[in-house]
């Protein structure tokens, strides 16, 4: 049976079955230094975005890791079970201040709109397999909000995501993604663009791309298994930093100037 990992009910019956920490490709620990170092460069009030942050520990090992205060990180998923099981982990531990977390579908423009505007505009993007998961989606009808009367017009759910992160962050931005595709985000470079709208590449750059080697963690229910002179699991983690191409939104917010 194929999983579809783009499914809400997929993700929704899993945090309900499996409600314990699980990492997609790799734990924390790869990311942190990255990350480190990429808030280095951005104004230190930045805010931080975390897509399809699950039941991951990356959230809080930024919080507690380095620093990072909790009011300026918004985890967002649209699985409304992940989002219990993190305001309730938060809720037993003894930081002071509080994340914020909220129910939004990337690819619906009002509704992440509305779950982000208090915070946005952000300076660093987290996503660990988020925009793996959204690739396997089908195209999405979608009612574009960077065109003239928001036309719907079908598009691969990647560009999609790709349009609507670049409205929510400022100029010099970073989308740092986890993923176990080295392909990626080829897709930035098609030549083709919605009219009136920049070209991709013309949003996101990618401003580097390096492999780290993937740790493991049993799958609940998955079978176990033993692996005698396996070669290393490699991932990739890119680094996308957003231009100072503008992008004309609707509805308009102070943070879009």
């Amino acid at each position: 049976m194929t999983i579809d990992y783009s499914s809400k009910e997929v993700w929704q019956q899993r945090f309900t079955e499996h409600p314990d920490n699980f990492e997609w490709l790799g734990g924390s620990d790869a990311l942190l230094p990255i990350i480190q170092n990429l808030l280095s460069s951005l104004p230190i009030d930045s805010t931080i975005l975390h897509i399809g942050c699950g039941t991951s520990n990356l959230s809080f090992a930024i919080r507690d890791g380095l620093s990072v205060s909790p009011e300026r990180i918004l985890n967002l998923d649209y699985a409304a079970r992940a989002i219990e099981l993190g305001q309730a982990l938060e809720g037993d531990s003894k930081a002071k201040g509080k994340m914020l977390w909220t129910v939004a579908d990337l690819l619906d423009w009002e509704n992440l709109h509305g779950a982000c505007k208090e915070m946005a505009p952000f300076g660093m993007i987290l996503d660990k397999s988020t925009s793996d998961a959204i690739a396997c989606g089908y195209d999405v009808d979608a009612s574009i909000a960077f065109l003239p009367g928001h036309p719907t017009v079908q598009l691969e759910p990647m560009i999609l995501l790709a349009l609507h992160l670049a409205a929510l962050v400022r100029p010099g931005s970073v989308w740092l993604a986890m993923s176990y595709s080295s392909t990626r985000f080829d897709f930035l470079d098609d030549v083709h663009a919605l009219p009136g709208v920049a070209r991709l590449n013309d949003l996101w750059t990618v401003e580097r791309k390096e492999e780290v080697e993937a740790f493991e963690q049993v799958v609940p229910d998955a079978p176990g298994s033993t692996h005698v002179h396996r070669p290393p699991i490699m991932h990739n983690v890119y680094v996308l930093r957003r231009t100072n191409t503008p992008l004309d939104v609707w509805p308009k917010d102070d943070f879009y100037e």
